[in-house]
Parts: structure tokens; C-alpha cells; sequence
């Protein structure tokens, strides 16, 4: 009987350890998971601003006219990134769209629609008027837990994550130009997606 009840106890101390090690990992996988994110964002961020500054000396090259500030494109282009580019480690939906945009004149610093809460929703949100990157992330079991989520993927500090998804501040599908490939807008509203034509 001894020898069975310490088998018992070996057993459980076992199983303890294995799931405060297992723990420790996940805990440590989501820590490279999230730093990963934010330096994707943060890479599309300064390579969109890259892209406009070029295209202003380039215009400047050509005997244009520069502007005050560069125009930052309507767009993202996968092809800036070659073979690598960036996506959002926080999640495991592989299908889910890669970028949509904020609308024309938007100049909110972080997207109306944070939180992933469907499949339509992008990856990331890019907002060409002030030139901001963010991505979403999943939902936590609290909402503290995915205001920290949201913040330590964007490197930022907020108050709380925006309420609300205005239909003025709806973000929209990106158009890429040559092929004129789309992404899901998040939510679907196919109307908008000719504001995110390029050259506007």
C-alpha cells in the first residue's frame, strides 16, 4: 500500500513540474512572439516612410516641386519586403488578410478595430495620412490582458483600447497597384474599396 501511494505522489510531483515547465515555455514563446510582432510592425512603419521619402527625391530629381511633407502611398507593397515579408506572430490564422488602411483623412494614431474578432479583420492597419503601422492582436481573458497585449505588440501606452467602429473611421481594403490585388477590409465593405485606389 506504502509503495503504491508513493507512486501516487511521484507520479503527481511529476505532472506538477511538467506543467510549470510547460507553463514557463508558453510564457517565453509568447514573449518572442509579441517582440517579433512589434518589430514587424515597426519595420513596415519606417519602410512605408522610406518608400515616400524616396519617391519625393526621386520627383525632386525629376525638376518637381517638393512638398512640405512626403506623400505617403495608399498602400503597403509586399514587394518592398522581397521573400520576407513582415507578419503578425500573434496569430495562427495563416488566411487572414495581411493589411487594410485607414480611411482618406483619418488621423488616428491606433485603428478603430484593435482586437481580432473576425476572420475578415487584417493582420495589421496602416494609416497612409500620418504614416502608422499597428497590429491587432487576439483577444485576452480580460480586457487589461489585451489592452497590455495590444500595447507591448505596438510598443505603445494607452488608457484603453478605441470603442467603437465608427463608419467614418471604417478601415479599408488595400489596392495594390499593377494587379490591383485586394485585401478583406475589415469588416467586408466592398463600397469603400475604391477609396484605397492608388495615386489619390
Amino acid at each position: 500500500m506504502r509503495l503504491w501511494i508513493d507512486t501516487l505522489i511521484a507520479l503527481l510531483v511529476t505532472a506538477v513540474l511538467g506543467i510549470v515547465l510547460t507553463s514557463g515555455s508558453d510564457r517565453a514563446d509568447q514573449a518572442v512572439r509579441v517582440v517579433a510582432t512589434a518589430d514587424a510592425a515597426a519595420q513596415m512603419q519606417a519602410t512605408a516612410r522610406y518608400q515616400a521619402i524616396m519617391s519625393e527625391a526621386e520627383e525632386a530629381l525629376a525638376g518637381l516641386e517638393p512638398r512640405r511633407l512626403p506623400k505617403l502611398a495608399r498602400h503597403i507593397d509586399p514587394a518592398w519586403f522581397g521573400d520576407d515579408r513582415p507578419i503578425n506572430r500573434l496569430l495562427a490564422d495563416a488566411d487572414r488578410p495581411w493589411v487594410d488602411v485607414a480611411p482618406a483623412g483619418d488621423t488616428a494614431e491606433h485603428p478603430p478595430d484593435p482586437v481580432l474578432i473576425h476572420d475578415d479583420q487584417a493582420q495589421f492597419w496602416f494609416n497612409p495620412t500620418t504614416g502608422v503601422v499597428r497590429a491587432r492582436v487576439p483577444m485576452r481573458a480580460t480586457d487589461a490582458q489585451t489592452l497590455e497585449l495590444y500595447e507591448q505588440a505596438n510598443r505603445v501606452d494607452l488608457h484603453a483600447l478605441p470603442a467603437g467602429l465608427g463608419p467614418d473611421r471604417q478601415p479599408v481594403a488595400m489596392v495594390l497597384p499593377g494587379d490591383l490585388e485586394v485585401t478583406r477590409a475589415s469588416p467586408t465593405r466592398p463600397e469603400l474599396v475604391a477609396d484605397a485606389l492608388p495615386g489619390e
